[in-house]
């Protein structure tokens, strides 16, 4: 992992951090997935949401994923900010972040790892339809 930003390093006691660093074009696909959340909030409430991928205390519950906002103090230490867990294999991909997403954003796989980006690829289908369904549920 590269180095931690200062105050992630000196003052983040309450979030996990994973083992790798995020690559830029993942962290880009998790800002679409924040924006496609928003999008589909506002539709549904007509009011902006208040995004759990950044320092917002909020959080959001797909059926395969979850993202929570950075902890502030909590008891306990938050073990990832956004989860994904493949209906496939069951195999869990988590990211964590200090205080918003592109902020020391971190992964438990290895990026350079053989089948990184498929396995990036299809959990950012899965979530992508996971929150449309979502939408035509509603």
């Amino acid at each position: 992992m590269s180095e931690l930003e200062m105050g992630n390093a000196l003052f983040n006691e309450y979030n996990a951090n994973q083992e790798y660093s995020c690559p830029e074009w993942v962290e880009a696909l998790l800002e679409h997935i924040e924006t496609e959340i928003s999008r589909v909030y506002w539709n549904d409430n007509q009011e902006e949401w208040n995004s759990a991928f950044r320092n917002t205390g909020n959080r959001y519950d797909g059926s395969c994923f979850h993202v929570q906002a950075y902890t502030w103090g909590e008891e306990y230490i938050a073990a990832w900010n956004f989860c994904y867990v493949d209906p496939k294999t069951e195999q869990a991909v988590m990211f964590s972040w200090y205080k918003h997403l592109g902020r020391d954003t971190t992964v438990n796989i290895n990026p350079t790892g053989k089948g990184f980006n498929e396995r990036i690829i299809s959990m950012f289908d899965d979530v992508i339809a996971d929150i449309r369904k979502s939408e035509e549920d509603q």
